[in-house]
C-alpha cells in the first residue's frame, strides 16, 4: 500500500524524479462565492486540477460530480499526467480538498498518488521555492482510466444499505451542528439533519495545524468503528469534499471497502423522497 500523505521534505526531495507531477486543487466557499486561495505561490511547476469546472460531469445537477472515465482519462492527458505518474496534490488549506483529487485518481485506477501534509503552508514554511507563475502546459500524458466502480456510490447505494448497519457504515464528515440538525446547511433549500443509523466523525477532528492527525490519533477517533467492525464505510459530507479526508484516513489505518458518497448531504438533504433523522 502506498502511503496516501508525503510530507513536504520528502517532495523536496523527490524533485528530481521524472514522473513526479505535481498538482494543485482548490474548492469556492459556496457562502462567499470565493475560491479558496491559493496565494498565487505554485511549488515544483505545479498545475491546477480543477474538479469543479474541469473534472466534473457538466449534465449533473450537483456541485463537482464525478465526471466520466473518458473526460477524466482526457483532461488528465492535458495536464502531462501518465499511466506511470508519481502524483503529488496540495490546497493552501493544509489538507482539505486535495484528499478528493486523491480520491478521484483511485476511483480511476491510479495508485500512485499521495497528498502533500500540511499543503502550501507547510511547504513553505520549511523554506522551499514557490513561484508566482505556473507553467502554460505540458506535453499530452499517456494516462488511461481504469474506473473503480464501487468508489464513489450515488443515493440509490445508501438508501439500499440503511438497514444494513454495522456491516454497512455510513459516516458523516460535517460538523456536529449541521449533523444533528441544530444549525442550518449553507446551500439554501437543503434540509437540515443527517442519514439515517449514520454516525457523525468531523473531518476537522482529523486535522491539527493543516496537517493529518498521527496514525495513532486517528486509530483513537476511529475506535468507534473498530468496535462496530464494520465491512464496508461509506463517507459523506456536504458535496462529497471532505468526506475524502475521513477516506484517506481510513485507507492510511488499513480499511479496506470505502466508498464515498459523491451526491453527500446535497442530493440526499436536497431530496424530500431520502429519509432523514435529527
Amino acid at each position: 500500500m502506498i502511503n496516501p500523505v508525503i510530507s513536504s521534505k520528502a517532495l523536496w526531495a523527490a524533485r528530481g524524479d521524472e514522473q513526479l507531477v505535481v498538482l494543485y486543487t482548490r474548492l469556492a466557499d459556496i457562502r462567499s462565492g470565493d475560491l479558496e486561495s491559493i496565494h498565487q505561490k505554485i511549488i515544483l511547476d505545479a498545475q491546477l486540477f480543477d474538479f469543479e469546472s474541469v473534472f466534473v460531469d457538466e449534465h449533473a445537477t450537483l456541485p463537482h460530480t464525478m465526471c466520466s472515465a473518458a473526460k477524466f482519462q482526457n483532461e488528465a492527458r492535458k495536464l502531462g499526467i501518465n499511466s506511470d505518474s508519481n502524483i503529488v496534490v496540495y490546497d493552501s488549506q493544509g489538507f482539505y480538498s486535495a484528499p478528493r483529487v486523491w480520491w478521484m485518481f483511485k476511483s480511476m485506477g491510479h495508485e500512485n498518488i499521495r497528498v502533500l501534509n500540511g499543503g502550501l503552508n507547510a511547504w513553505r514554511d520549511e523554506g522551499f521555492h514557490v513561484s508566482d507563475t505556473p507553467i502554460s502546459s505540458r506535453p499530452n500524458g499517456d494516462f488511461e482510466s481504469a474506473i473503480q466502480d464501487s468508489l464513489f456510490v450515488d443515493a440509490s447505494v445508501i438508501l439500499g444499505i440503511l438497514h444494513k448497519a454495522p456491516e454497512h457504515l455510513v459516516c458523516d464528515a460535517r460538523a456536529a451542528g449541521r449533523f444533528e440538525g441544530s444549525i442550518p446547511e449553507p446551500r439554501i433549500g437543503i434540509r437540515s439533519g443527517h442519514i439515517p443509523s449514520s454516525i457523525n466523525l468531523p473531518f476537522q477532528n482529523l486535522i491539527e495545524n493543516g496537517f493529518l492527525k498521527t496514525p495513532d490519533q486517528l486509530s483513537e477517533l476511529f475506535s468507534l468503528f473498530a468496535s462496530m467492525k464494520p465491512q464496508h464505510l461509506y463517507f459523506s459530507c456536504g458535496s462529497g469534499v471532505t468526506a475524502c479526508v475521513l477516506a484517506i484516513a481510513a485507507y492510511s489505518l488499513g480499511y479496506e471497502n470505502i466508498h464515498v458518497y459523491d451526491g453527500s448531504w446535497t442530493e440526499w438533504g436536497g431530496s424530500i423522497n431520502l429519509p432523514i433523522e435529527q
